[in-house]
């Protein structure tokens, strides 16, 4: 037998074996994700299974399985009630280094019945937002809940009374932190003499189809 028949003989055997051990690696990930981010995803996995066991490239095969949020559940919750549609993605562009200035003439009034200044709430930051809320004396918010999105609320200034959930009305001051799971019902009433202001801080950042009004309040 002549060196190049054994060499090719060695050729064809190693690529028997090679389709006999070829890897198959599954990755399941939550719709959203570029090609670009896909094709390096997947040269990356390549490469880690070739240094890991000693294949090569060609014989590894990469299979990306995509669903949407609202397939995928934990603890009987579907992942787009528990964390929102945002949960999980990076925006668009990289979020830079910054400081905000509150601009006053920024706030809004809200059929909610209060006063909304968002301080912080862009595409490039979806992990949060940070809103300061204004409730002037007397007045009580409606009654709703935020889907897939955690808030919380932490006390500026003035007096309040918050209702959360099933937890009894709370008289709340400067300092206190309220915290509001994600479809937890929610509303405060300022019962001070002076405008009630807090901070809303939510994760991921708040978005107008994760409010929901339930002024006529669940029983």
């Amino acid at each position: 037998m002549g060196q190049r028949e054994r060499k090719t003989q060695e050729t064809k055997l190693k690529e028997k074996e090679g389709l006999l051990i070829m890897p198959i690696v599954s990755i399941r990930i939550s719709r959203g994700r570029t090609v670009e981010q896909k094709r390096a995803m997947v040269q990356s996995v390549t490469q880690a299974i070739v240094s890991a066991i000693d294949v090569r490239p060609e014989w590894v095969t990469v299979i990306i399985e995509e669903f949407e949020r609202e397939n995928w559940a934990t603890g009987g919750v579907l992942h787009i009630d528990k964390y929102g549609p945002g949960f999980g993605k990076k925006g668009n562009n990289q979020l830079k280094e910054s400081v905000k200035q509150q601009n006053p003439s920024d706030e809004f009034y809200t059929r909610e019945k209060c006063h909304i200044t968002e301080l912080s709430n862009t595409p490039d930051d979806r992990d949060a937002s940070i809103a300061r809320a204004r409730v002037e004396p007397g007045v009580t918010t409606r009654w709703h809940r935020l889907k897939g999105t955690v808030e919380r609320y932490y006390i500026i200034s003035g007096k309040g009374l918050v209702e959360v959930g099933e937890l009894p009305p709370q008289k709340v001051n400067a300092g206190d932190i309220v915290l509001i799971p994600p479809m937890c019902p929610q509303r405060i009433t300022n019962i001070g003499s002076e405008d009630l202001i807090f901070l809303a801080i939510c994760t991921p950042r708040f978005s107008n189809d994760a409010y929901e009004d339930i002024e006529e309040r669940p029983t």
